[in-house]
């Protein structure tokens, strides 16, 4: 390797260099320019003299193009420098790789050596990780020198080794600040000065560029997730959330142990009350991260979220509005997704708001469904089927008791007579009161078709429908009354029926196992001289055996070299304290 560089064959050298163990120092120093800042690190004593790489290419390139007029020495001489360090270069990032992989990044590496080597100098014994620190800052120098600014980006963006050469760094990296400033943020993080990043960061979001705002934003993002001064966060999130709102929201799903709910709601999103719609969307996404991701524990917050949801809704229509209103494509979209976002946290399995605080936000509104359902939660069945019957909506009604336990449509039912009732009161007191004339045959229509409907369901007790229906209600051979009485009969003959095959069976089962367990307790066995050993098959003969409640014969010697219990058949494994315990 070291011979063919003498001869400037370098892409020759190059696969040579990789499959030695070389010293990258003999590499380094042949480029002054390059470790002006690293001689008290590299060498143990100032070295004599210390031939460059211009040297080396000094020493054959002249003669070469001696017959060649159309080669300026001097250009020729700069290009092969400049070849040999993208050369260095190569190696170094496949030397970087090597030392970063070893366990024992302190070790004191060994390099082989090469007569051909073009200097003899003195080197420090270093540690491999001393050499990482020299190794990253030529790679550092060299891809501003060459412009590879990606590849400094990439640099920054993973851990670095070369923290302690932060002073000799900091000049060349702030120079690039001006037309950089993303890779400037990277090298500030990565060497612990996270304001003065953060400051760098916030600079960019100002540009009018898009592309470079969504980088500052998500690079700002990405670091206040892992601090816990709330005061830096909020002074940094406030610029992202200006100008970029949906960056800004995602910092809420990353791991953070602050802000804290109530400093965020009550302490930050106050101070951006100029902008209402952006307070707004933060505080919408902080809490359904809070509660529906990740599942605070308090339940202000739970609560807070479906009061905001309602406030919103009724902001988008107001809570007394009348249904049937006509409203724009857009306008409904923007209703019917907060509404579903709305029942999908009242069934979300993590909530765990106060029903009862949310009722009285939603009472007599149009999110009746969604009323009912809060009532249904809190155990209030009887005020959401009065709820639903207020406005008409029988079916609804209907279903909701019947999906339910207990007896809720015998419920509904004596609701429908109690309203029934009134209103033939009343009515025999206005008898030209249409009105209550309409509300008795509603009523009449629904207490027909809920017995029609329902007659056979266990949930309407045909004892209290009976009790109930008004003497005066003529029994019609195919009327609704009739079909309901011989449907009911018959379900009620059925369900005796059944209850009566049901004890049958019991009493068999139960009369099955006692005869079991007689038979178990007067199992009988004959020992005769032919008669074997369950367990090993061997003939008992003379020998002192043990007999279990089934049956099962074994020598005792047997029992006890295996450990067997008494109180099981090491041969069915039958229990038998549990068999006769039941």
């Amino acid at each position: 390797a070291w011979a063919l560089m003498r001869d400037l064959n370098l892409k020759a050298a190059r696969q040579y260099f990789l499959e030695t163990s070389f010293d990258p120092r003999q590499l380094m120093i042949l480029f002054p320019d390059l470790i002006t800042l690293l001689k008290t690190r590299i060498f143990s004593e100032q070295p004599k003299a210390v031939k460059s790489m211009l040297d080396i290419a000094g020493a054959t390139l002249p003669a070469r193009l001696a017959n060649d007029k159309s080669k300026n020495v001097a250009v020729e001489l700069n290009k092969i420098v400049i070849e040999a360090k993208e050369l260095m270069l190569d190696l170094l990032e496949q030397r970087r790789k090597a030392f970063t992989s070893t366990p024992n990044i302190k070790e004191i590496p060994t390099f082989l050596s090469s007569p051909y080597e073009f200097n003899s100098a003195p080197f420090k014994p270093p540690r491999s990780d001393e050499l990482i620190e020299m190794i990253e800052y030529i790679i550092i120098q060299l891809y501003i020198e060459f412009g590879r600014l990606d590849k400094l980006k990439a640099f920054f963006s993973a851990p670095i080794f070369c923290k302690g050469l932060e002073a000799e760094l900091t000049g060349p990296m702030m120079a690039l600040k001006d037309k950089h400033g993303p890779i400037v943020a990277r090298f500030l993080e990565r060497f612990g000065k996270i304001r003065e990043s953060l400051d760098v960061w916030r600079n960019l979001g100002l540009s009018p560029d898009r592309t470079i705002v969504e980088e500052a934003a998500t690079e700002t993002v990405r670091i206040l997730g892992s601090m816990k001064d709330t005061q830096m966060i909020f002074d940094n999130f406030r610029w992202i959330a200006q100008a970029s709102p949906d960056v800004a929201v995602t910092l809420f799903s990353q791991p953070l142990e602050a802000p804290a709910p109530d400093s965020f709601i009550n302490g930050f999103l106050p101070t951006i009350k100029d902008n209402p719609s952006l307070a707004n969307f933060l505080r919408e996404n902080y809490l359904e991260t809070m509660v529906l991701a990740k599942g605070i524990d308090d339940e202000r917050w739970h609560s807070t979220l479906g009061i905001h949801y309602i406030e919103t809704l009724f902001r988008l229509r107001p809570a007394n509005s009348d249904m049937t209103l006509i409203v724009s494509d857009s306008h409904f979209a923007q209703i019917q997704a907060y509404l579903n976002k709305f029942r999908k946290f009242l069934r979300h399995p993590l909530t765990k708001y106060r029903g009862r605080t949310l009722l009285e936000k939603i009472s007599n509104s149009w999110l009746l469904a969604e009323e009912v359902f809060l009532y249904g939660k809190e155990g209030e069945h009887l005020s959401a089927l009065r709820k639903l019957i207020k406005h008409r909506e029988f079916r609804m009604a209907e279903e909701y008791a019947a999906e339910r336990p207990g007896k809720l449509l015998t419920d509904l039912f004596k609701i429908y007579m109690d309203v029934y009732r009134e209103a033939r009161r009343k009515l025999s007191e206005r008898p030209k009161d249409e009105k209550l004339a309409q509300a008795m045959l509603i009523f009449s229509n629904q207490i027909e078709e809920l017995l029609r409907k329902y007659a056979t369901h266990p949930s309407l007790d045909s004892l209290v429908v009976l009790e109930l229906i008004p003497d005066d209600w003529i029994l019609e051979k195919d009327g609704f009354l009739m079909k309901y009485m011989l449907a009911a009969s018959d379900n009620s003959m059925s369900l005796k029926r059944n209850a009566q095959i049901s004890s049958t069976l019991s009493q068999m089962d139960i009369m099955e196992v006692d005869a079991r367990l007689a038979k178990s307790k007067q199992a009988t066995v004959r020992v005769t001289f032919d008669k074997v050993c369950d367990f090993c098959m061997k003939k008992i003969g003379e020998k002192a055996f043990l007999i279990y409640p089934n049956g099962i014969t074994i020598h005792q010697a047997c029992s006890i070299s295996q450990n067997f219990s008494l109180l099981i058949d090491p041969i069915t494994k039958q229990h038998f304290e549990k068999t006769f315990a039941e």
